[in-house]
């Protein structure tokens, strides 16, 4: 039975809708749990948990088809791959900024082969593949009603994937790596988490790699090198937030300050994000907590 043939049915569409709606917070929690049971050193379980809803995903996706091809299957593999190396590593080595710069460089490196395989992919191409998917035909589709129902939709979500499906997918094995330690913390060692966070310090030598791609998307500027730069970019983001939550927990600052510190990065997320970059490039080149530690 085709996905088209049961959506024309009402009884087998509205259930569909509300899988459709809720299968991201299912696959959400399947990820969360499959990172905590590798931390809790349940590692076969964890990577079963990993894979079992983002499998189902590509099941509802791909058609109600189990077969796809090698480059569906590849991108499946790029979904939960890194982020149970970045678990697994954080098992090991206890060390949650190790585990953030793995899965950067997992995802760098899959960012390079990617593009080398399969070649910069052009707007065009890529909107007419996604319209002719969500039109939900076999391989024509509606291409007047996708323009006028979905077109918006469609442009953005075309101009991300081509820029930045990187680091998406990075901020996304981040925050499912901190939700699960975020738990597992709180179960098993209150106030953990915390200090993780808080201490989360990139190295100083990856100012380098930073400093490299920034320079490479400025003075040749291509669809690799800007999604490279997207990376790096989140990367140090991340570390900038984390030194954000260490400043107002160095101040003794109430949560309120939080609150208000995520509303400002909201609000001015164009400017506050080269500050935040910013930030945590001084605090790994010069240890910028020392300096204030030391100042008091």
């Amino acid at each position: 039975m085709s996905l088209q043939r049961i959506t024309e049915n009402y009884y087998l569409s509205l259930p569909l809708a509300i899988l459709c709606i809720f299968l991201p917070l299912l696959n959400w929690v399947s990820l969360s749990w499959g990172v905590l049971m590798v931390l809790r050193n349940n590692v076969y379980l964890g990577a079963v948990s990993l894979g079992m809803l983002t499998f189902l995903c590509f099941f509802i996706v791909n058609g109600l088809r189990f077969y796809g091809s090698l480059a569906e299957w590849f991108a499946l593999l790029v979904f939960f791959g890194p982020l149970w190396c970045m678990a697994y590593s954080l098992r090991l080595w206890r060390s949650l900024k190790l585990s953030v710069q793995l899965g950067f460089g997992l995802l760098l490196i899959i960012t390079v082969i990617n593009s080398f395989i399969y070649g910069p992919i052009t707007y065009d191409e890529l909107y007419q593949t996604l319209a002719n998917r969500m039109a939900w035909g076999d391989g024509g589709g509606d291409v007047e009603l996708v323009a006028s129902i979905q077109q918006i939709y469609l442009q953005t979500m075309v101009t991300t994937f081509l820029v930045a499906w990187p680091a998406v997918l990075f901020l996304m094995h981040v925050l499912l790596l901190l939700s699960a330690r975020y738990f597992q913390s709180r179960w098993y060692h209150p106030g953990g988490f915390k200090q993780e966070f808080h201490a989360l310090r990139l190295s100083s030598w990856m100012c380098i790699p930073f400093l490299v791609i920034f320079l490479w998307a400025i003075l040749a500027p291509s669809q690799l090198a800007l999604q490279a730069a997207g990376l790096v970019a989140l990367l140090y983001t991340i570390a900038g937030i984390a030194w954000l939550h260490w400043f107002i927990a160095f101040k003794h600052w109430t949560w309120v300050w939080v609150a208000v510190m995520y509303g400002i990065l909201f609000v001015l997320s164009a400017w506050a994000m080269p500050l935040l970059i910013l930030i945590a490039l001084l605090d790994s080149s010069i240890n910028l907590r020392q300096k204030l530690i030391n100042r008091v």
